[in-house]
């Protein structure tokens, strides 16, 4: 890298050779860097403006030493410290999600010199080693130290895959010798002397487990419900209270449990045996928080760590953890740039940069004693939320190792009759198929570089096209009537907001308005005037509104305490059938429109997706025996027939909530299904174990 004199950054006048930055305002006061922060910031300085990747900072600022990310990671906090910069806002230094960095501030007075020499002293070779890349460990791990415990490793097979990651799946207890995880069917016990695992009887659909103070007791999350269930089991769950689309949960050793009760609240609590909810924390609108989220009560339940979001982050890299100090209800940052912090005996657990880290932690004083390090890397993390698949506890570690990738989606047509035919040859990571009206596009959600975009099949010329390339994740493609527009999701770690765009890719994308929950584009009419969305609340799970897209303005149509989503109008525009959890499993209904009238229960053993073919006398849906079909009369009134197979088919991505998946779509005249097959999680089957997880250097 080439050295340099003295210069300056903004208001900062930077001396390389000092490694100190002295501030306009207060020009004697020197703030000292370590030497490698100041190679960095040096760095950054030559290319200012410029994005300059992680590998290129790590190449030529530690000169070819091992070094992991969390080492830049650290110099670059390190850096926005001393100058007062905020990930969020980024006057000097900018992250560029998935690429890099970049110095946003002016730069005058570059001038070539000598770097800083090595610093001197008795121990002089310790200070080498550190400036030589090891800047994130502690000195004392460069001395010998006294024989430990040794670290065990090994994995635990699962016979059924783990439920979907939004949410953590696996929980260790407090004494460390049992762990609960959230399998497809629901809560599993294993305790780590026993070879086999245990099911909770009552825990179907359950998710984010946590364990009561005594381990006596496991609290969860199911069909929109905090619940608790006893450990040893014998007795049926306990519902404490509704949720929406909760974001993680712990329980105080004071007789709270302490929850996030959807993606876009504040903390709340209520009594480990049920009773009034109580708000522990609010957002500030003012700072532009949008989510308190991951509680963590610390012992002896005096404050409470959450992961605070801001609505212009664009990945949980850019949180921060925040502890609440539950007597006064004073917040304190304890780190920036980091989620998902856990509390084990002195020490904070927390996500950054695709890996779990560790840093000695003052529970008292609640701020951290010491520099972080790398504890695991490879864990499961989903990204769009900051949900990491970790747990700790005592001596016992328990995560969900990130695989080498999710076995790829294929496109198949199939027939009524379920023939089957590959309508790509090349297999990838693709899940929403939207077709085209004329039947001659399609529209998909892909996976590529670990960021889901929209992509467009040309069926005639065989060939994707990109439609869109944002930091963020864009799902749900619909064509509009005409086929030459497309309305879809978008989300930068936050709620799913609705945008349009032309499938030329022409100009940039229109937003389509919303402000509260995640919203989803269910049906044009059509006509093109109207959008039938699903919008996600708090207080009544999944809700269906019109949106007018002449204005933008939008109305409620079907709002119950249950979750209604999947809705298509009739080609008519006359009824609308949608998918509703009413009877305790998704059934298909259907109902008059503009107004909801009388409802025609559809499906008769589970239903989702509907899809009327042409002329509106059939309409097609997905339930666990395959593809369905029940034929319809709305002359007098909706009547609709018995519910027949058409082929099986079993939909290989589950249904995750707020942001649900499509798996096919069918042609307007009913006779050709699109259908994806494949894409399994090799992560969901397998956890990985650490005992004495605190001897690791």
């Amino acid at each position: 890298m080439n050295p340099l004199k003295s210069f300056r950054v903004g208001e900062w006048r930077v001396e390389p050779t000092l490694n100190q930055i002295f501030r306009d305002s207060d020009p004697e006061q020197a703030v000292r860097l370590e030497p490698k922060a100041m190679q960095v910031l040096v760095h950054l300085a030559e290319r200012a403006g410029e994005v300059v990747d992680k590998e290129s900072v790590i190449r030529d600022v530690w000169e070819g030493a091992f070094v992991t990310n969390e080492v830049l990671t650290n110099a670059i906090w390190e850096l926005r410290r001393a100058l007062g910069d905020d990930a969020r806002t980024s006057v000097f230094i900018q992250t560029i999600p998935k690429r890099g960095y970049r110095l946003v501030s002016p730069v005058s007075g570059l001038a070539d010199a000598p770097l800083p020499p090595p610093p001197k002293g008795s121990r002089a070779w310790a200070a080498a080693l550190l400036a030589a890349g090891l800047l994130s460990l502690p000195v004392w791990l460069l001395w010998p130290e006294p024989p430990r415990t040794p670290v065990t490793r090994f994995a635990v097979s699962l016979s059924e895959p783990l439920a979907p990651f939004y949410l953590p799946a696996v929980a260790a207890s407090p004494d460390g010798r049992t762990v609960v995880y959230a399998a497809a069917s629901g809560l599993f016990l294993r305790a780590m002397d026993r070879m086999d695992s245990a099911f909770l009887p009552g825990t179907e659909g359950g998710h984010g487990p946590f364990f009561s103070p005594d381990g006596n007791s496991i609290g969860f999350f199911a069909g929109r419900k905090l619940k608790r269930v006893e450990a040893r089991g014998g007795s049926p769950p306990t519902e404490l209270t509704p949720v929406g689309a909760p974001r993680g949960a712990s329980w105080g050793s004071d007789g709270f449990i302490y929850f996030s009760p959807a993606s876009d609240s504040g903390l709340l609590r209520i009594p480990d045996n049920g009773g009034e909810v109580e708000v522990v924390t609010e957002l500030d609108e003012g700072r532009g928080e949008w989510t308190h989220r991951w509680p963590e009560v610390l012992p002896g339940a005096g404050a409470v760590l959450v992961t605070v979001a801001h609505s212009e982050l664009s990945s949980f890299d850019e949180a921060d953890i925040v502890a609440v100090d539950l007597s006064t209800g004073e917040q304190r940052l304890v780190l920036e740039g980091a989620s998902f912090g856990r509390y084990v005996e002195g020490r904070l657990l927390y996500a950054r940069d695709g890996a779990i880290l560790e840093a000695p932690f003052d529970a008292a004083a609640l701020e951290t004693r010491g520099p972080s390090r790398v504890l695991l890397e490879g864990v499961k993390l989903y990204s769009i939320n900051g949900a990491a698949q970790v747990s700790a506890a005592r001596d016992l570690l328990v995560y969900v190792p990130e695989a080498s990738g999710r076995e790829p989606t294929r496109l198949l047509w199939s027939d009524r009759e379920g023939r089957r035919e590959a309508l790509l040859e090349e297999a990838r990571i693709l899940y929403d198929p939207a077709l085209s009206p004329d039947g001659s596009k399609i529209a998909v959600s892909m996976v590529t570089e670990g960021n889901s975009d929209l992509w467009l099949y040309d069926r005639e010329r065989e060939t994707f096209s990109r439609l869109t390339s944002s930091g963020g994740e864009e799902e749900h493609p619909l064509f509009a009537p005409g086929g030459r527009e497309i309305a879809y999701d978008y989300s930068m770690a936050g709620p799913f907001r609705l945008f349009s765009r032309t499938i030329d890719g022409a100009g940039e994308p229109r937003s389509l308005g919303g402000e509260g929950g995640s919203e989803i584009p269910e049906s044009y009419s059509a006509d093109g005037k109207l959008l039938v969305l699903s919008e996600a609340s708090f207080e009544t799970g999944f809700d269906l509104r019109i949106l007018e897209l002449a204005d933008l303005t939008r109305r409620p149509f079907l709002a119950t305490p249950f979750d209604e989503r999947s809705a298509r109008f009739s080609p008519d525009g006359r009824f609308v059938a949608y998918s509703s959890n009413e009877s305790g499993k998704n059934e298909i209904y259907a109902t008059s429109f503009p107004e909801p009238g009388a409802r025609l229960s559809v499906s008769a053993a589970g239903g989702e997706h509907p899809r009327w073919t042409r002329g509106g006398k059939e309409i097609l849906f997905l339930s666990n025996d395959g593809v369905m079909a029940v034929e319809i009369e709305t002359a007098g009134g909706l009547k609709a027939g018995k519910p027949r197979r058409l082929f099986p088919y079993r939909p290989p991505l589950p249904q995750l909530e707020g942001a649900y998946r499509s798996p096919y779509d069918v042609s307007s005249d009913g006779e050709r299904f699109l259908l994806v097959e494949g894409g399994e999680d090799p992560a969901a089957h397998r956890l990985h174990v650490v005992v004495n997880w605190r001897e690791e250097r």
